[in-house]
C-alpha cells in the first residue's frame, strides 16, 4: 500500500501565475520512518520544531530569493552556531524584534539545508515525486517558462511560512 500526497502551488496567482499540482508517493511502511527523519532534520537544521514559533514549511519560502541572499551573506556556519542563531531569529520574530545579520544568515542557510535535506530524505525513503507536465505548443514554451515565476517587487514582506 502507498500513500499519495498531493498539493498545489500558484493558486493565489500572485507569485506564480500558473497553478501546478504535484505530489509524492511513499510506501506506507516507510511513512513513519520518513516522518521521524523529517522531524529530526528540522531539529538538527533549525535547532527546534518551527511550529513552536508559529511557522510552517512552504517550499516556495525555503528557497526564495531572500533566503538565498541571506544564506550567502557569510560562509556556512557550523551546526551549533547556525542552530543558536536560528533560534534567535525565531524568538525575535515572536517578540516582533528585528533579527541580527548573523541570525538572518543562519536562517537562510538553515532553509537551504532543509530544502536539500528533504530531497535527500525523499530519495533515501524511495519516494517518487509526481509533477504533471501539460502539453505545451512548442512556440509558446519561452513565453510560458518566463511567466512561471513573477516577482512581487516587495522583497521585505515576510509571510508565515518558513
Amino acid at each position: 500500500m502507498y500513500l499519495l500526497f498531493l498539493d498545489e502551488s500558484g493558486h493565489d496567482h500572485r507569485n506564480t501565475p500558473y497553478e501546478v499540482n504535484g505530489g509524492i508517493v511513499l510506501h506506507i511502511a516507510k511513512l513513519w520512518p520518513f516522518v521521524q527523519a523529517l522531524v529530526s532534520l528540522e531539529q538538527s537544521t533549525f535547532g527546534d520544531r518551527v511550529q513552536r514559533f508559529r511557522k510552517e514549511f512552504k517550499g516556495c519560502k525555503l528557497i526564495d530569493k531572500s533566503r538565498m541572499k541571506w544564506a550567502a551573506q557569510a560562509p556556512m556556519m557550523d551546526d551549533a552556531t547556525r542552530r543558536t542563531h536560528c533560534l534567535g531569529f525565531f524568538n525575535k520574530g515572536l517578540n516582533r524584534q528585528r533579527p541580527t545579520r548573523a541570525e538572518f544568515t543562519a536562517y537562510g542557510q538553515a532553509c537551504l539545508l532543509m530544502a536539500r535535506g528533504i530531497f535527500d530524505l525523499l530519495s533515501s525513503h524511495d519516494a517518487q515525486i509526481l509533477v504533471p507536465v501539460p502539453e505545451i505548443p512548442t512556440g509558446r514554451i519561452p513565453e510560458i517558462l518566463s511567466g512561471l515565476r513573477k516577482e512581487t517587487g516587495d522583497e521585505s514582506r515576510e509571510g508565515g511560512g518558513v
